[in-house]
């Protein structure tokens, strides 16, 4: 059995799909819009979704003309990518240690809080230091992340919601040392009862800016949310725009 520090091995599978349904390829269209048209700008670009899950923001970015391919180490999610079909493509990997090519991307994005998963600084830092290699040269990197204040404002500690014959309950905590965020899913149901651990590590936005600097990058501008709006620390998100140097 894995431990908890590989948390992401057993969260991420069919029934993660089937709780979160309600994230449709609608919404991942809206979400990426603002991104495809200012950032990544009009014409088609050479694309990597790193953490792609079942690739909604993966067929959003490949309608709208880029070349795109999904990364994810969850076999289940990219089945389902792959059923959903469309343009983009996919394979399967370690963000770690990517089975990509040197310099082939002209974007790296990183959406929806697909880093800080790993138990160390160091683990966390190797994924910044294998986007740094899979870029072209002056490539840029998207790393849409949570925000740490208003995390820790707003955290809400359980809720219960039913989803068919199942009901989940959700417990969030900060760890003891303040660097984590982590929630405890129990989902029971006729037919099974389930628990699962989620845990990232609760990178500030100054420490994401030297973490990306040590990697060789300029970070160029931070955003509090998908649609450009300024960063603040009651922003709902921190998502920092990075050029490779």
């Amino acid at each position: 059995m894995t431990g908890d520090k590989d948390w992401y091995r057993q969260a991420f599978n069919t029934e993660y799909l089937d709780l979160y349904a309600h994230r449709s390829d609608a919404a991942a269209t809206e979400e990426v819009a603002w991104l495809s048209e200012v950032v990544i700008g009009g014409k088609p670009r050479t694309l990597l979704d790193l953490g792609c899950g079942a690739g909604r923001h993966t067929r959003a970015l490949a309608r709208s003309g880029h070349e795109v391919l999904g990364i994810d180490l969850s076999r289940d999610l990219l089945q389902r990518a792959q059923e959903a079909g469309g343009p983009s493509h996919y394979c399967r990997g370690d963000m770690r240690q990517l089975p990509l090519a040197n310099a082939h991307f002209d974007f790296v994005l990183s959406l929806f809080t697909s880093f800080g998963y790993f138990p160390t600084d160091d683990e966390n830092a190797i994924v910044i230091r294998e986007v740094v290699r899979v870029l072209k040269r002056d490539g840029e990197f998207v790393l849409d992340f949570l925000n740490a204040p208003m995390v820790r404002a707003t955290l809400v500690s359980s809720t219960t919601s039913s989803h068919g014959d199942q009901t989940m309950v959700q417990q969030r905590r900060i760890s003891s040392d303040g660097r984590r965020v982590i929630k405890r899913v129990s989902l029971t149901g006729p037919d099974q009862d389930r628990q699962w651990t989620e845990s990232v590590r609760l990178f500030g936005r100054d420490e994401l800016i030297s973490m990306l600097h040590a990697a060789d990058f300029t970070v160029t501008e931070v955003f509090g949310s998908l649609d450009g709006q300024r960063w603040t620390s009651k922003s709902p998100r921190c998502v920092l725009r990075a050029k490779k140097r």
